[in-house]
């Protein structure tokens, strides 16, 4: 999209006035005049925060005082939260954004979508993928557990994996009735058909597994399964609700990783075997929970770089 721009003056003066001068500054400072929203708007919401929905959900004749560029023309990073809407209005909300991000800017792809939403079954506010959201290089999901709508749900999350996807993030807190976690070993799976060859950086969230039946079957085999691979997977972030599995036989088949966050209790072979560099022999930052504090002295990881509790 063609932006008026003086002569002599590069993009990278004006981003770089935007930086220094703050989003909430040039926000304040676009209705002054065409030249400064021109200018500056693209800086403002190229990747807006949760609070701007309603702005880029505006439809044209909503939109008061100036009619220059609609702000979703813009936005290259989508960031969704569910917290102070009820389930229809958010729903109209990202319906409406996501049309107006395609209607202003039709050669649109979303570099990246994150959406923070406990209180919904996603399903229930995004009903379906849109066009620009099916090419992204990064996701962030943090969805309610998908106790229902679950097949809605996994053939949602499914269509958000794109070949290209680089960085995912799959966090589920606790659910209010047990959770399959087969469900969970699904999507890992399918994000493996079809991102392994460009994922560099994987976070998943268990919830509590305790009086769960189901916690024996897919999820551990999965991760032991010697064709679940992400080839060029660097930075693993793995958080769970207490100490129920070994990721040994996942790491194993991860020797790229350069950074490790692992918030469980951290077993005594992942401690040996980090210790013994026979595990990962590539980490340069950890972040995890290791009873022995002496651990952390015989690591060859500066001390800037290893954060560990014991």
């Amino acid at each position: 999209m063609a932006v008026y721009q003086p002569r002599g003056l590069a993009n990278e003066l004006f981003r770089l006035i935007a930086e220094e001068a703050g989003p909430q500054v040039i926000t304040q400072a676009l209705p002054a005049s065409k030249f400064i929203y021109n200018m500056f708007m693209p800086f403002v919401y190229e990747s807006p925060p949760p609070s701007a929905l309603k702005t880029l959900a505006l439809l044209d004749k909503e939109r008061k005082p100036l009619r220059q560029s609609h702000p979703a023309a813009f936005v290259k990073r989508l960031s969704i939260s569910g917290k102070g809407w009820n389930a229809d209005e958010l729903k109209t909300a990202i319906q409406h954004a996501l049309q107006n991000i395609e209607l202003h800017n039709p050669d649109c792809r979303l570099q990246s979508f994150s959406v923070a939403c406990a209180n919904y079954a996603l399903p229930i506010v995004l009903p379906c993928a849109a066009n620009s959201l099916l090419s992204l290089k990064e996701l962030e999901l943090y969805i309610s557990y998908p106790t229902l709508c679950t097949r809605a749900c996994v053939s949602l999350v499914t269509s958000l994996f794109a070949l290209g996807l680089e960085k995912v993030t799959l966090a589920l807190p606790r659910a209010f009735s047990l959770p399959r976690f087969a469900t969970i070993a699904t999507l890992l799976k399918s994000l493996c058909d079809i991102a392994s060859q460009s994922l560099t950086q994987l976070e998943f969230h268990v919830p509590s597994l305790q009086g769960n039946s189901d916690l024996h079957s897919k999820l551990p085999a999965l991760l032991s399964d010697v064709t679940f691979v992400f080839p060029h997977l660097k930075k693993l972030v793995y958080i769970a609700e207490g100490h129920y599995f070994s990721l040994v036989p996942f790491l194993q088949r991860h020797p790229l990783i350069t950074e490790l966050r692992y918030f469980v209790n951290c077993p005594p072979d992942i401690s040996s075997l980090l210790e013994e560099r026979h595990l990962l022999p590539n980490l340069s930052r950890l972040h995890t929970y290791i009873h022995d504090a002496s651990v952390s002295q015989r690591l060859s990881i500066p001390r800037s770089l290893c954060r560990i509790n014991w």
